[in-house]
């Protein structure tokens, strides 16, 4: 079972993560991507100013992302990223 959406309400995702290994500052990215793979909207902790605690190995953190997207009907992908950036690049873990 799917949910539907109307596409101009307000979703909280809540995304579990285990870290593999330590993590000064946490960054969690998303995006929402048409089928064909074009991204269509997206954002990061980074780019919203956000700093997220440390985390260590083999803690477990759940954070609440809320994004409010306008989108027309149709079938979109919902892609999440956990890494940190390093020399001004993402590492994803």
């Amino acid at each position: 079972d799917f949910d539907v959406l109307s596409g101009n309400e307000e979703i909280g995702l809540y995304i579990k993560v285990q870290f593999s290994r330590d993590i000064d500052q946490p960054e969690i990215g998303w995006a929402i991507a048409s089928p064909e793979g074009i991204v269509i909207a997206g954002s990061n902790t980074a780019m919203s100013q956000i700093i997220l605690p440390q985390a260590r190995s083999g803690e477990t953190w759940v954070y609440l992302i809320s994004v409010q997207p306008v989108l027309c009907g149709g079938n979109y992908f919902l892609n999440f990223g956990v890494g940190e950036i390093v020399n001004g690049t993402w590492s994803f873990l």
